[in-house]
């Protein structure tokens, strides 16, 4: 991956499809295999390997509508796939799959576009930072939410679509986009265009009497979090102090907890950097809020998947030394690995 001319379209489209599609047969390599020792379980298995957890929920709201606590999910995602699903025959799955893997395309090919927009990066170092930017950002240790039937992938597209246009001063389009990423998650409010969040207040004011109830339900998902109050961060910190204290490190909890905290302090360490090598401030300030927000509930629980949004991240590691980005290449594939491996079989990660 050495400096060179700028990429063309087409040197980009090539790039980040051929590594979108090695990284999506690891994935379903590592999904197909099966340790002896490793044994499924089934509580919250999805109809696919790939719609574990909350997927089976963003499933079913696609299907039926809103059960009980499942107002938790926010909207946008799961009208899609009904939308898209009609199409295919009620095929939900599919739907969501391809919601899924397309966003996570166009994901990529918006931020190989703004990294030249960072005034600070040296132009001769940017199609190299590109290159090593989408290749850190398909080998984060979470990153096989983005091909689950979750928001995550959508989320980010959304995100750095709205950024670009804020960027190019097409103001029109970057509303847009901000209006409908506050409808796919609450921290898409951030980009100070809400019209989705308020849309989806004033449905559950209405159907529930209850606009905040997204927030209200969140304890029925466990992890003790809070739906009724906000805890300040020392005490979320606290709390994984006694976790460390309390839980024996033998128990499957106790690594969870350590990735979760392993997650969250990485990812300030590396917005930090981003801040002092002058990335645009919107980009740094709103990252900070899609991990900072999360923990209001009064845990890092999800903060391995929430993380996965923060994209000046994927930018800072592709600016380390080579040697240190192939030490750190190495070790998100294996725990992407493991990541993958226990998540299609029924782990909890995040």
């Amino acid at each position: 991956m050495k400096s060179g001319k700028v990429s063309s379209s087409g040197d980009m489209l090539r790039f980040i499809l051929i590594s979108f599609l090695g990284w999506r047969v690891l994935l379903e390599l590592i999904a197909r295999f099966t340790p002896q020792y490793l044994t499924k379980q089934t509580m919250f298995l999805g109809p696919i390997p790939w719609a574990n957890f909350d997927g089976v929920h963003y499933l079913s709201i696609a299907e039926r509508g809103y059960v009980q606590y499942e107002q938790a999910f926010f909207p946008l995602y799961p009208v899609l796939i009904r939308f898209i699903g009609r199409l295919f025959h009620q095929d939900f799955v599919l739907a969501a799959m391809l919601i899924s893997h397309l966003s996570f395309i166009g994901s990529l090919i918006f931020l190989w576009k703004l990294i030249p927009l960072i005034p600070s990066l040296p132009k001769d170092k940017i199609p190299s930072i590109q290159k090593w930017t989408i290749v850190f950002t398909l080998a984060f240790p979470t990153s096989y939410y983005f091909a689950s039937v979750y928001t995550e992938s959508l989320f980010l597209f959304l995100i750095l679509a709205s950024f670009y246009f804020f960027q190019k001063k097409r103001y029109v389009f970057y509303g847009i986009g901000a209006s409908i990423t506050s409808g796919v998650r609450l921290v898409g409010s951030f980009l100070l265009v809400p019209v989705g969040l308020f849309a989806y207040m004033t449905y559950l004011w209405k159907q529930y009497g209850d606009p905040l109830l997204f927030m209200h339900v969140q304890p029925a998902f466990g992890a003790n979090r809070s739906g009724s109050e906000l805890v300040i961060l020392p005490q979320v910190l606290w709390r994984y102090l006694k976790i460390f204290i309390k839980v024996p490190a033998r128990q499957y909890d106790w690594w969870i907890a350590l990735f979760e905290l392993f997650c969250f302090i990485l990812s300030l360490l590396l917005l930090w950097i981003a801040w002092r090598r002058k990335y645009p401030r919107a980009w740094v300030y709103f990252s900070l809020a899609s991990i900072i927000v999360p923990t209001l509930t009064g845990t890092l629980s999800s903060m391995p998947r929430y993380v996965l949004v923060a994209f000046p991240l994927y930018i800072v590691l592709a600016q380390m030394p080579k040697a240190l980005k192939i030490g750190i290449f190495i070790v998100s594939v294996y725990l992407l690995i493991i990541g993958t491996l226990l998540f299609t079989h029924g782990y909890w990660i995040a």
